[in-house]
């Protein structure tokens, strides 16, 4: 069997020259690696650098310039094989058909030289340290060479447990809530959306630690804050201490004590909740964060603060789009990743118009695909934030929700301590 396609791998790179708008779904979904050919690598990665720049405007000009530019032009055999690529097809329509060809290809590659490792490095184990490294071995290449299509009786048992265990869901840790929504499950998209100043964060900040006391790992991609404002939130809430105060220095020695004991017994406890305050707010560098880090720390839930903070790297032909693009992307993400992906969104001015302020889910910002892609939708209202007469009472209000009943949660904001409570 050959395990490299040359017409394949041109056909791909000849289809994006013709139709560059393909190149951001081809970054998301071929590497480098998948291609064989080492001309064919440097073209793929001058494509994607010079469509990241110029977007739907690329043409071969611009890429064997920068192909000279970069002193590849030799390596690729010249701009000769440039225009072999582009005559290569007569259009992308078969995009999808050659990226299949060159993804199993690559695959058959990749398998094969882990099996080489595998003899290399069992070569003189014995009989059992030879089956438990073969189960490793089969265990890192199975999701690879798993078929799409499934018996329904594959997953008869998954579903048991899903819908009587409850193993592998997260809970929000506020009980209203979770009466609710029974649960965040993998692979779901969930919208936690407010008007500015609300408490989006605050909100996402206590669910996350509500997470993590429930032992369930946790990553937190903030756009807005730094990943010690973050810390220092959740010691100021953990110790019930103002951090405004804390900030301004106003803390007498009681408080310090205390808040000094709740440090020692956070890093005692060693939470599993990791914070990243990554300046690349792309979806595609996201996703390659989530993958590492779930390999490395079993996350089990990733919060994003906030949608409208994100871009897709190159120009798009509305903002409407762009933000479609990003939530599907991540759906993809959270379905691949099989875990739920809440994500902090905001909303726009239709609610500042009502007279009772209450959120709509047509409030939600740059694009109806928000609603359209995202499985639960949670809307953060605070009548105090109008009226401070009214009081600290919060309203959590689920007008989606996929598998579920839609319903009203009510809670507690404390905004001394910037958290919510039952």
């Amino acid at each position: 069997m050959e395990f490299s396609s040359l017409e394949a791998e041109a056909a791909i790179l000849g289809g994006l020259i013709l139709a560059p708008s393909r190149i951001p779904l081809a970054a998301g979904i071929l590497l480098e690696q998948d291609f064989y050919y080492s001309q064919n690598q440097i073209v793929f990665n001058a494509l994607k650098a010079v469509g990241d720049k110029v977007g739907d405007d690329l043409c071969m000009i611009l890429v064997r310039d920068y192909l000279k530019k970069n002193k590849l032009m030799k390596q690729i055999g010249g701009v000769g094989y440039l225009v072999k690529l582009a005559e290569s097809v007569p259009s992308a329509a078969n995009f999808n058909h050659y990226a299949d060809i060159v993804m199993e290809k690559s695959r058959h590659r990749s398998i094969l030289k882990e099996v080489e490792k595998f003899k290399a490095d069992t070569a003189e184990a014995d009989s059992e340290e030879i089956v438990i490294a073969a189960q490793r071995l089969a265990d890192s290449i199975h999701p690879e060479t798993s078929k799409d299509v499934t018996a329904l009786k594959d997953h008869l048992s998954d579903a048991h447990d899903a819908m009587y265990n409850r193993k592998d869901c997260v809970y929000s840790g506020f009980d209203k809530l979770d009466q609710i929504i029974p649960g965040f499950e993998g692979g779901d998209i969930i919208i936690i959306a407010a008007r500015p100043s609300i408490g989006k964060t605050s909100l996402a900040i206590s669910m996350a630690v509500n997470m993590v006391k429930n032992h369930d790992p946790v990553l937190f991609f903030s756009f807005e804050m730094t990943k010690l404002q973050l810390a220092e939130r959740i010691i100021c809430a953990e110790a019930s201490i103002s951090p405004h105060r804390a900030k301004k220095g106003l803390l007498h020695e009681g408080e310090k004590t205390k808040m000094l004991g709740v440090m020692n017994s956070l890093y005692a406890l060693n939470w599993p909740l990791y914070f990243t305050d990554y300046g690349i707010n792309q979806p595609e560098h996201i996703r390659t964060k989530i993958v590492s880090e779930q390999r490395i720390h079993n996350i089990k839930c990733v919060f994003i603060d906030f949608l409208q903070m994100m871009r897709v790297g190159e120009k798009v032909q509305s903002r409407n789009y762009e933000i479609g693009q990003i939530v599907d992307f991540l759906k993809i993400t959270a379905k691949k990743c099989n875990i739920p992906i809440i994500l902090l969104c905001q909303l726009n001015r239709g609610a500042e118009s009502r007279d009772d302020k209450m959120p709509r889910i047509g409030d939600l910002r740059d694009s109806g695909e928000i609603e359209q892609a995202s499985d639960v939708v949670c809307l953060l209202h605070r009548p105090g934030y109008y009226d401070r007469e009214v009081g600290d009472g919060a309203i959590i209000l689920v007008p989606k929700q996929r598998r579920g009943p839609i319903g009203e949660a009510y809670i507690t904001f404390e905004p001394e301590l910037a958290r919510f409570v039952n």
